[in-house]
């Protein structure tokens, strides 16, 4: 081991512990020889369909250009398939004055290791402002890192480059990293119409679910404190251990989530609490033919609003940070406000709850994040037919066993925030007793029976839960009652904000005219820039900042990867801003004209029957 390879591993056991455990531990995804040549810093990998040079033997530098010709040296985000042997980050260094984001993937484990002798990675990560590495990675895997948390980044202006041997070794992987980069990019325009459908109806469902009597979660967040939980989902394995659960209920704290609220009512369990947030219509059956009065729920506002009239139990509300109406109103009558983080499922964010709780541990069971003997759910779910894993969209991986096994984008999606929320709330011991399922980095494999061995009985937790009951019965309130009075002076500020935004609109109706008649590019191209900075647009706007921005920063985001143009063309240039500005502009002209009249119609103690139907889900 060199002393450069040392101070790498010991930079990344720092800064990233998952790269460091995949360098250190994990075994190559695939089987390449690696050869040193001779009389020159290079290699040739072999594998069983090919034998390449990774760098030209005759001129490295002229290799490095042909790799970055059509690339837009303008580009703030750089994704390099087939690091090399490092010649390539002296030209990026040179050449990409703006770059601020850098992906780096490399298939090959260990030509990885062997640069780690010579490459210092500290170096590079000083001279770009992110530096991703994704090392020993399948093209799935890395599709979908690329397209899940590095999204947020190609609306800076992303570029794909490649080694060119790399292409040829690993034979289909840039093909496909670069096919479904641009199908995802195509269908970012999709996505904005299903963004827009979700920022409404749960906009519309918050509106309902304020006259429902609720207690805020602040108020019972302790209970949670320094206690073990166990958060039960519904996927098939929940089927070898819910039995369990019903000696445990002095021993943890029991919440089921999304399908598996009906699963356990099935199987004759009921939790200390359920968790639902989803705004669906088809939230509804998850909770038909169940006893509602014997469990708390903790709900989000979003959940859909024929739920919360019918549910004859304890209702108590947590804030999700994809509610900024909500926030907006709350912080205006009270300071206390405990903020939980959004995610690809409820399961995702009960987590979050319970961590940021203070639970001693937690304990997760029927999280499969696949179709675990090719079903979705455990018996007694009110859907559990058979998955045809034959269609399209279905991803092969391999669970905590080594079995083959099926999974989806969304699942690998739910998987990778578990092990960012790990991160961040490392402090908290997690077991994963699934008892199958994909593994998930950090938590700690085990089964449930012999976890819930080393749990101590936990005192008074029953009478500190009809204690809850009490506070519900005796403190719970109607939120709209508090924030009645604000309504009035809330109606005249979203007609302050379509104002702003007619404004807006007749002046790039202006500057089209300008366009057409190929006069003013300057001034065009400068108000068009100013109008496109919504801090500045909407700067005397309170809500616009704190309310409609917040709700709409996905839609928005949208736009400017399907429309943006980053080149240096000047006529390019107005015409995306123009169009991009145009539609922004009408989102939040429209969403502010939703909100005022939802703000209206319940003053007039009306419930909101707008049709937000536009768009099929």
């Amino acid at each position: 081991m060199t002393d450069l390879y040392r101070k790498n591993l010991l930079f990344f056991k720092k800064r990233s512990p998952v790269l460091y455990k995949t360098i250190t531990s994990e075994k190559p995804l695939y089987e390449t020889k690696i050869e040193k040549v001779q009389g020159q810093f290079n290699y040739i990998l072999e594998t069983e369909k090919s034998r390449c040079f990774i760098h030209s033997m005759y001129n490295i530098e002229r290799e490095t250009e042909k790799v970055f010709e059509k690339a837009d040296k303008s580009a703030s985000a750089l994704i390099l398939f087939g690091m090399g042997a490092g010649y390539y980050f002296p030209y990026i260094k040179k050449n990409f004055p703006h770059l601020k984001h850098l992906v780096i993937v490399e298939p090959n484990l260990e030509f990885f290791r062997e640069m780690l002798k010579f490459i210092d990675f500290r170096e590079l990560n000083s001279n770009i402002k992110s530096v991703m590495l994704l090392i020993n990675k399948s093209p799935e895997e890395a599709v979908e890192f690329l397209i899940g948390e590095f999204k947020k980044y190609l609306n800076l202006g992303v570029e794909i480059v490649s080694n060119i041997s790399y292409r040829t070794i690993y034979e289909g992987y840039f093909e496909f990293l670069h096919k479904k980069i641009i199908e995802n990019l195509r269908n970012t325009i999709v996505n904005t119409a299903t963004l827009k459908f979700i920022s409404n109806r749960d906009t519309i469902n918050f509106f309902n679910n304020i006259h429902n009597k609720t207690l805020e979660f602040e108020k019972i967040a302790s209970i949670f404190k320094d206690r073990p939980a166990i958060l039960v989902s519904a996927g098939p394995s929940l089927n070898k251990n819910m039995h369990l659960l019903k000696d445990l209920k002095d021993k943890a704290i029991i919440v089921a989530v999304g399908s598996a609220i009906k699963i356990l009512h099935n199987n004759g369990i009921v939790p200390h609490f359920r968790v639902a947030i989803d705004g669906g219509e088809n939230e509804m059956k998850i909770f038909e033919g169940i006893d509602t009065s014997n469990s708390i729920l903790l709900y989000s506002n979003s959940i859909y609003h024929e739920i919360l009239p019918e549910y004859r139990g304890p209702k108590v509300s947590f804030h999700l940070n994809t509610m900024p109406l909500e926030k907006y109103l709350r912080t205006k009558v009270e300071e206390n406000l405990i903020t939980i983080r959004s995610g690809f499922s409820v399961a995702n964010v009960a987590f979050d709850l319970l961590c940021k709780s203070g639970c001693s541990k937690i304990i997760i069971i029927g999280q499969d994040l696949c179709y675990t003997g090719g079903k979705n759910y455990a018996k007694g779910s009110w859907n559990n037919d058979d998955i045809n894993l034959n269609k399209k969209g279905y991803i092969k991986t391999f669970d905590i066993f080594g079995n083959e096994v099926y999974t989806t984008r969304p699942y690998l999606g739910m998987k990778n925030l578990f092990e960012r929320l790990y991160k961040f709330y490392s402090s908290v011991p997690v077991v994963n007793a699934t008892e199958g399922g994909l593994n998930i980095e950090g938590f700690v494999n085990s089964t449930l029976d012999s976890e819930t061995k080393l749990l101590n009985k936990i005192e008074n937790i029953q009478s500190e839960i009809e204690e809850i009951n009490e506070r519900y019965n005796c403190e719970g309130g109607i939120a709209f009652e508090k924030y009645r009075d604000i309504f009035s002076e809330m109606i005249m500020d979203f007609n302050e904000v379509l104002r702003i935004s007619e404004n807006v609109i007749r002046r790039i109706k202006k500057l089209q005219r300008y366009k057409e008649k190929n006069i003013a590019k300057e001034r065009t191209l400068r108000e068009l820039e100013e109008i496109n900075d919504l801090g500045k647009t909407y700067a005397e706007s309170e809500v616009s900042l704190k309310v409609i921005l917040p709700a709409l920063h996905q839609i928005i985001e949208s736009y400017g990867i399907v429309y943006g143009y980053r080149g240096k063309d000047d006529k390019k240039r107005i015409d995306s801003l123009e169009k991009v500005s145009l539609l922004v502009i009408t989102e939040i002209y429209e969403y502010a004209e939703l909100i005022k009249e939802c703000l209206k119609l319940n003053l007039q103690h009306e419930r909101c029957v707008i049709n937000y139907k536009t768009v099929s889900q």
